[in-house]
């Protein structure tokens, strides 16, 4: 998600980096354009833009927006729902809030494959069984 979030111009010189093909040539200086992996900044700053731009939707999906800004860190979202019918609305409109951000959120994960068929994701991969009750059970 970090990849996703463009870097303000004038803010791109303090991600500089140095390249070489060789250690025969001169290194050459590189800015980032987007946030990278490491920086203190990036998981906040990513925080700060997502919830900004999911606040734009409360009005017209709140149980999505609840979500994105209490259940979701940066691109890991976790949530149950009553129905699959629930869980598919909510997802959707996650994914929609989020695309309206300049985000695109894959590989969800769910223990019901009619949700997974919904969103896309046909991989069988991503049905888990999720404990959550901290037995150490699986």
């Amino acid at each position: 998600m970090f990849h996703q979030l463009q870097i303000i111009e004038s803010d791109r010189q303090f991600e500089r980096f140095l390249w070489r093909d060789s250690p025969d040539q001169p290194p050459q200086v590189y800015n980032m354009d987007v946030a990278i992996f490491g920086a203190t900044c990036s998981p906040s700053s990513t925080q700060f833009i997502k919830n900004t731009n999911a606040k734009a939707f409360a009005e017209r999906y709140p149980r999505a927006v609840g979500g994105i800004i209490k259940s979701h860190y940066v691109d890991d979202y976790l949530s149950s729902f009553e129905t699959i019918e629930d869980a598919k609305v909510v997802a959707e409109d996650v994914k929609m809030i989020h695309s309206k951000g300049g985000f695109m959120i894959l590989n969800w994960a769910s223990n019901s494959r009619d949700v997974l068929d919904y969103l896309g994701e046909g991989s069988a991969d991503g049905v888990k069984e999720l404990n959550l009750t901290g037995n150490g059970k699986n």
